[in-house]
């Protein structure tokens, strides 16, 4: 389902003020801004996803579960600079919570990187780990696990750009199996003595972790079973391995998209050869500051999603402490389709991905216009006019001051968005306030949605 669950609500409270829902339509949801992604229907676990950029709610999320935290919070990151998530790993601490903190050693010794130095002395118990497997080897899980349940992980750092300016997305799953899982695999990050995979999990979700699982061949595997897509966004796409699976796939005719970090592919040939061979390959430059990326780490084969820490690279593969899951389930996958739509969108895809679509139905309060102005919903998607107010939706004013209007966006799209006012005179009024944000249903089975506002003076 879209929306967040009831026990979620008020957490999510400040992230969801910017849209007003209305009854849904027969067979559709009622959408609301969102900027979680929440799964249900899993016996024995939940997932929230989410997706960024997508203002504060990642990190939101993150500091809220560390300061509920009662027993233990245990995390293995390649790297914290986010000062906020840092002070309250330390705030659990003296209230009595069991904190450790496992860090990659050659990060914290950059000089440039000063909050571990501050946590530390300040009395936060950090732990240094030390990869010796190769020259450049590293600590590069985004994991934490607290309470013994509740586990995190993806692509994101916990630093300000992974949270707020990268594409990048973290996964909170609510799982006492999983998390013993995890536990495990920090306990062996630790010490740096690694054990095989003991076995498989109840449910849709498999866990794996380099160098014991050989990620590698999870993923060619995965590819190998594609049967109608293969969507790729990888951080940086190096393996060779995992290019000859999806020149394989490309070539038994399965659609074949890839995006990947326009900086890293600077430095290899692989996604060259893919589109060589006729795959369609964005470099994406995320050019919102000097240090951000399309950091993401995913996946889709048909319907199961690969997410994680791991870079398609012999070093993420042979030497890394890495992490990848595996989640056979649809609603995870068109989620992920829905987030390979907007990076494709984003950095200038040519063409439109094979994705399902959603009618969605606009509905707002307006009582500023004069006869001749119409309102126009406006945004940052081509179907939205792509911020020209003369090519948004013309919503229809009959009902007055009641406006309404519909669009085919594709499944799983995030949206930003404004009310405009085109005056009979051609001037345009912008309704105050920041972009609004939705995220279009996932749900297989749902073929419609709808969101109800009111202009904003």
């Amino acid at each position: 389902m879209l929306l967040p669950s009831l026990r979620r609500l008020a957490l999510l409270a400040s992230l969801v003020a910017t849209a007003c829902t209305a009854e849904a339509p027969a067979g559709g949801v009622s959408v609301g801004s969102a900027a979680v992604e929440t799964i249900d229907g899993w016996e024995d676990a939940e997932l929230d996803i989410y997706f960024i950029p997508g203002g504060v709610a990642a990190e939101d999320r993150l500091a809220h579960e560390i300061a509920v935290a009662r027993r233990s919070v245990r995390v293995a990151m390649y790297n914290v600079t986010s000062a906020r998530l840092g002070y309250a790993l330390l705030d659990a601490q003296r209230r009595g919570v069991a904190v450790e903190v496992l860090w990659d050693a050659k990060q914290m010794a950059k000089a440039h990187n000063t909050l571990d130095d501050e946590l530390a002395a300040a009395g936060l118990v950090i732990t240094p780990v030390t990869n010796t497997r190769s020259e450049y080897a590293t600590l590069h899980d985004k994991l934490s696990v607290i309470d013994d349940e509740l586990v995190t992980m993806g692509s994101a750092n916990w630093g300000t750009s992974a949270l707020h300016d990268n594409d990048e997305s973290l996964l909170v799953f609510r799982s006492p199996a999983m998390g013993a899982v995890v536990t495990a695999q920090l306990d062996e990050i630790r010490t740096q003595v690694k054990r095989p995979r003991t076995g498989d999990l109840p449910g849709p979700v498999q866990l794996y972790f380099s160098p014991e699982d050989r990620l590698d061949r999870v993923v060619t595997a995965s590819i190998d079973q594609a049967r109608s897509r293969v969507f790729v966004a990888v951080f940086s796409l190096r393996l060779r391995s995992a290019t000859d699976a999806l020149l394989r796939a490309h070539r038994r005719g399965v659609p074949v998209y890839v995006v990947t970090d326009a900086k890293q592919s600077s430095e290899t040939t692989e996604d060259d050869r893919l589109r060589a061979a006729g795959i369609p390959v964005i470099e994406a430059l995320n050019a919102t500051g000097p240090y951000t990326a399309m950091h993401h780490k995913f996946a889709v084969v048909d319907d199961t999603v690969l997410v994680g820490a791991y870079n398609w690279t012999t070093t993420a593969t042979f030497s890394n402490d890495e992490d990848l899951a595996v989640i056979r389930d649809a609603e995870v996958a068109a989620a992920y389709a829905g987030e390979m739509g907007r990076l494709w969108r984003r950095y200038g895809g040519d063409g439109a991905l094979p994705l399902p679509t959603v009618e969605l139905s606009l509905g707002a309060t307006c009582d500023r216009t004069a006869w001749g102005d119409q309102l126009v919903v406006v945004g940052d998607a081509p179907e939205l006019g792509a911020w020209d107010p003369t090519r948004g939706v013309r919503l229809d004013g009959a009902s007055w001051p009641r406006w309404t209007g519909r669009v085919t966006v594709p499944a799983g799209a995030r949206l930003r968005y404004k009310l405009v006012i085109v005056r009979a005179d051609g001037r345009v009024d912008w309704e105050a306030g920041e972009d609004r944000e939705i995220v279009l249903p996932t749900d297989p089975g749902v073929a419609s949605a709808e969101v109800d506002d009111v202009f904003r003076p």
